[in-house]
């Protein structure tokens, strides 16, 4: 495939535009208002009576996660064509740096939220990337919102949080700080693969 002076450029240009910009503001917006929110709200759950309280972090960070993932969406696919090597890698670039950019953000602005915020971004974008790879990117959104909805609703019985609940998880433990970069990373790692 030829490619062209135009193409080039857009090949250039790919790295500061489409939702990367949005995006980032979005990361900045969220990190900022989670200094004024608590830490934890009560939920009413769905099979049992009573509330749990869920960490406010996934009222922030699971539609950021998903929303991350739209990075790697970019450029068009005749652009993309092109690209080879670590330029195919420069898109999960993005992905880490709107990630660690709201993480870094939200450890200055609101600390108590760091431990919750980090488990859901991280978790939640992987799960979308894997979504996004196997039903497209459309559809990328479906596996990390009915996670994140049915953890917060259906998750706690008898007061203790079923196993795949974490993410709405108020306490993260050290497993689970371990797990969301884990399931972030194979996700990128996924995503790289021929469908």
């Amino acid at each position: 495939m030829s490619t062209g002076p135009d193409q080039r450029r857009r090949l250039r240009l790919w790295w500061i535009t489409g939702w990367f910009g949005p995006l980032a503001v979005l990361c900045i917006l969220g990190a900022t208002l989670l200094r004024w929110l608590p830490v934890q709200i009560p939920v009413p759950q769905l099979l049992t009576p009573g509330e749990a309280l869920v960490p406010t972090a996934l009222l922030i960070a699971t539609p950021l996660g998903i929303a991350i993932q739209m990075t790697l969406t970019e450029p068009s696919p005749q652009v993309w064509a092109m690209a080879t090597g670590y330029r195919r890698w420069l898109r999960h670039l993005r992905v880490l740096l709107l990630s660690s950019g709201f993480l870094l953000l939200t450890a200055v602005v609101a600390p108590d939220h760091l431990g919750p915020a980090t488990v859901i971004l991280l978790s939640m974008a992987g799960e979308a990337i894997v979504t996004g790879w196997i039903l497209g990117y459309r559809l990328a959104w479906i596996l990390p919102s009915v996670h994140a909805a049915a953890a917060a609703l259906m998750g706690t019985k008898m007061m203790a949080l079923a196993w795949w609940a974490w993410p709405a998880d108020p306490n993260p433990n050290s497993s689970l700080m371990v797990l969301a970069p884990v399931i972030l990373l194979a996700g990128l790692l996924i995503e790289t693969r021929p469908r």
